[in-house]
């Protein structure tokens, strides 16, 4: 995965609706941090995450933080980690 590959993670976090607030890094590692809002969120609840992509060997870590309740931030988990499988 190079830089490119990047922007592609990015592209298709958006059609998914997932937000990126910020990125950066130099080769090999990049960090995006990404946020979205569940569907259901009426007390303005937030999911958050923090995806370190190593494009020398293609893995990402993944960190999901959330005050949703846990179903809104395990789907917001498994939209993640599906993006990140369709990649490979």
């Amino acid at each position: 995965m190079a830089r490119d590959g990047v922007a592609a993670v990015k592209a298709a976090l958006a059609t998914r609706r997932v937000q990126i607030m910020a990125s950066g890094g130099a080769a090999p590692q990049f960090k995006l941090f990404a946020y979205a809002s569940p569907q259901s969120a009426a007390g303005g609840e937030h999911l958050l995450a923090e995806l370190v992509l190593n494009t020398k060997t293609a893995t990402c870590a993944v960190t999901v933080k959330s005050d949703a309740p846990a179903p809104a931030a395990d789907r917001f988990a498994a939209v993640l980690q599906t993006v990140l499988t369709e990649m490979q």
